[in-house]
């Protein structure tokens, strides 16, 4: 609860992907009461429109009618709305509601002569904001979300984000709060060996009675190191923070000031405690490992001997359980580590090193090893692509609670798919017989020795990184052509050969097309131009037309074999095939694909 009350929010966002969790986010840290309407592409199309058609027209219009304290675009653009609801919306932001753009600008409405020169105090912090007046409202402009990589405690750097979206949305509402509270570092760096001490001075201002103000400092992989109450008393004043002894790293200081039950102010600040001379350093010697292989490493670590100095090297779970551990002689400036891997091993492993004294941690360095683990032999739920955003890792967690245990998509796993122990099937490539103005196959022609197998080794290595994660099956992709043939000499000399194995001398194949070929290398097509023997077809001379078309199935399971080897070459134990193609009615070569792949999955 704040003290400002409820503040009523309608957000213009777009309904794909994670964004519309930002909104819940939202909701979690601060008293709002926010509607959605969705900015979205419909599925299987580039069309792009309001979530619903006129449908959902018709209710932004609907909720238009209430009154709302601000209206945020996130990632979505005023200039989308009709221009009925968009007359409705800057009436009601003139007439003294707010309007926040996050990622997103209107020159329109937020004009460069209303910005104001300096930020309010209460947006000191807000990176890249930018603050207008709009008569008599109030309007905001944000960047688009930051880029948060995945790591243990990645939730810290979205909370700082969501606050200061929160505050720049609470500005522009006109409900900033009354009191105004400050965190100062005492410095931008604070030396370990000066701890446990002063870090910071506590501010307030405007306080209109005794406020509790809770405390909190939490290390950057989510650990709370102190969380205790300060009162402020008067309307104005300062408190020194005193900070623990703890390890060298990047800290967030929070303050979260209440009257009662009933938010009054925050803020919050980071920390960096350094310990120079005592930087501690790991690196391994690979970062993926099969079940039974090993974990290793090197951890470099500076300060000379010490007797009650010691270096742990641990292996952690997503959620920072330790699951094995490993001493090593803290005196040496470099040391070495194994670690077998286990099958009850998480996919994800966070490899960190920790140097400790008789006081405590003073420094620590980590870096992620995967476990390769393939999924099979079991039922699994196979998702097709994966949440992306700085709300990914929550909608994986979402997903893995639900039961999916394997991701379908283009691209390499990142890291928040191993830590929720996902299985991946890469989709390497999407096989079409496509031809240039020549008629030769695109991007080579499948028996271009050269060309079709540089093209098969690219996509085989940019595969090398699912390969590391663990790799239930790589697809050759769905819906693809499951024949192919072309016009390039290569592909004729194959088609001569093939029709040397299926005949066995050139009498045979006389006698079935009702030709008078000399040798199997006089052999040509109907026409120079005609690819599928259209003319046998037409003609009647069917064997001729079926033999082509034979030629292409062969030609097709040729090409997935030259995959398969591609793939077991980086992975001994690979799996690969391809999905949603083949059929009994268009005579496709099932019995070829069954044994040149080693999977195969049509549609029903």
């Amino acid at each position: 609860p704040y003290v400002q009350g409820t503040t009523r929010v309608l957000f213009f966002i777009n309904g794909r992907g994670t964004s519309p969790r930002e909104v819940i986010e939202l909701k979690q840290r601060f008293d709002l009461d926010p509607q959605m309407v969705f900015w979205t592409r419909v599925v299987d199309t580039t069309r792009e429109e309001w979530h619903g058609g006129e449908n959902g027209i018709r209710r932004m219009a609907r909720l238009l009618t209430e009154t709302w304290d601000a209206f945020v675009f996130f990632g979505t653009s005023l200039a989308e709305v009709p221009v009925e609801q968009q007359y409705t919306i800057i009436k009601a932001v003139t007439d003294g509601a707010g309007l926040l753009l996050v990622g997103t600008d209107d020159r329109r409405v937020l004009k460069d002569k209303n910005r104001l020169e300096t930020l309010p105090p209460f947006l000191d912090d807000v990176a890249g904001a930018a603050a207008f007046t709009i008569l008599n409202g109030r309007g905001v402009r944000l960047p688009a979300s930051p880029n948060i990589e995945y790591r243990r405690g990645w939730e810290l750097e979205y909370d700082q984000w969501s606050m200061r979206v929160g505050k720049a949305l609470l500005w522009a509402a006109g409900k900033q709060p009354a009191l105004g509270l400050t965190l100062t570092p005492d410095g931008k760096e604070i030396v370990r060996a000066t701890l446990p001490g002063e870090a910071a001075t506590l501010r307030w201002q405007a306080s209109a009675q005794e406020l509790v103000v809770d405390v909190r400092l939490r290390r950057d992989d989510g650990l709370v190191v102190l969380n205790t109450q300060k009162t402020l008393a008067g309307p104005q004043g300062e408190l020194s923070v005193n900070m623990p002894s703890v390890r060298c790293g990047t800290y967030w200081l929070d303050a979260i000031a209440r009257d009662g039950n009933r938010v009054a102010g925050f803020a919050s600040v980071p920390l960096a405690v350094v310990c120079p001379g005592q930087e501690t350093q790991i690196t391994l010697d690979r970062d993926w490992a099969e079940v039974e292989e090993t974990v290793s490493g090197k951890v470099q670590i500076a300060g000379g001997r010490s007797d009650d100095r010691q270096v742990v090297v641990s292996l952690l779970d997503r959620r920072g359980r330790e699951i094995a551990r490993q001493k090593l002689d803290a005196g040496a400036a470099e040391q070495s580590f194994r670690f077998t891997v286990e099958p009850w091993f998480p996919m994800l492993l966070e490899v960190r090193a920790t140097l400790s004294d008789g006081a405590g941690e003073i420094a620590s360095a980590w870096q992620f090893a995967r476990v390769v683990k393939r999924h099979r032999g079991r039922f699994n739920f196979v998702m097709w692509d994966i949440p992306r955003g700085n709300l990914a890792p929550a909608a994986e967690a979402s997903l893995a609670r639900t039961g999916v245990t394997v991701h379908l998509a283009g691209g390499s796993p990142p890291p928040y798919v191993a830590a929720h122990d996902m299985a991946w099937i890469p989709y390497t490539t999407h096989i079409s017989a496509a031809k240039d103005e020549q008629g030769i196959m695109k991007p080579a022609c499948w028996n271009d020795e050269t060309g079709i197998q540089a093209y098969v080794d690219k996509t085989v290595n940019a595969s090398i990184a699912s390969r590391q994660h663990g790799v239930f099956a790589y697809s050759l992709g769905d819906e693809i052509a499951v024949r192919g043939s072309c016009l390039s000499p290569h592909c004729l000399e194959a088609y001569r050969r093939y029709l040397r194995e299926q005949h066995g001398d050139v009498a045979a194949l006389n006698a079935s097309w009702g030709t008078e070929y000399g040798g199997f290398d006089e052999v040509q097509l109907s026409k120079p131009d005609d690819n599928d023997e259209a003319e046998a077809l037409k003609s009647g001379n069917f064997p001729r037309w079926f033999d082509r078309q034979a030629y292409q199935s062969h030609n097709f399971c040729k090409l997935c074999e030259r995959f398969g080897e591609g793939f077991r070459r980086i992975d001994p134990h690979s799996i690969s095939g391809f999905e949603g193609a083949g059929t009994f009615r268009r005579a496709d070569d099932l019995d070829g694909f069954v044994r040149s792949n080693t999977f195969w999955s049509p549609y029903p």
